[in-house]
């Protein structure tokens, strides 16, 4: 029984030590009786205020938006945003320290969900107030980009319906 207790304590202690990131990643890929725990911590003691700023200097909505688990991706970005996650915040990884980009866009999830066409992370990031209208460093919004992945399609496997979705969000503005 002793060894069982160790067992729990290690895992436990494994679990508290990680990151909002790293939780995330457990409860998408562990095992279900692997990732409750991770779901537990994740939910009840994060984001810190500290992940919360890195989450918004790289895009952090991206991280939520292209989880399998539809609901679990809506749940937990409803988590993050009430944390004080911007949906809009853009990606500077790569910043330099005078401020000047190494080839990094500063794309919004929104951008990125928009170029991967995916009719699942659009529609949730929209539906959490991601404004289509934000700008990457060279003038391009959501729509621009989603335009430009469709029309690198066949005509026969075009998909429109992540661009008609972002039009009407734009006229709505």
């Amino acid at each position: 029984m002793l060894a069982g207790g160790a067992a729990v304590a290690l895992l436990a202690r494994s679990v508290l030590d990680r990151d909002a990131m790293q939780l995330q990643i457990c409860m998408e890929v562990e095992r279900p009786f692997l990732a409750w725990p991770c779901r537990q911590a994740l939910y009840r003691l994060h984001p810190t205020a500290a992940e919360i700023r890195d989450m918004n200097r790289s895009a952090g909505a991206q991280f939520v938006v292209f989880m399998e688990d539809r609901a679990e991706a809506r749940r937990l970005l409803s988590h993050y945003l009430n944390a004080g996650l911007d949906i809009n915040a853009q990606d500077h990884r790569d910043a330099l320290a005078s401020g000047e980009s190494r080839g990094n866009p500063h794309w919004t999830a929104l951008h990125l969900a928009a170029t991967a066409l995916d009719e699942n992370a659009v529609p949730l990031l929209l539906d959490n107030k991601a404004n289509p209208a934000v700008k990457d460093d060279t003038g391009r919004t959501p729509l621009d980009l989603a335009k430009a992945a469709a029309a690198k399609q066949s005509p026969d496997q075009r998909n429109t319906a992540v661009i008609e979705l972002l039009e009407s969000a734009g006229s709505k503005r």
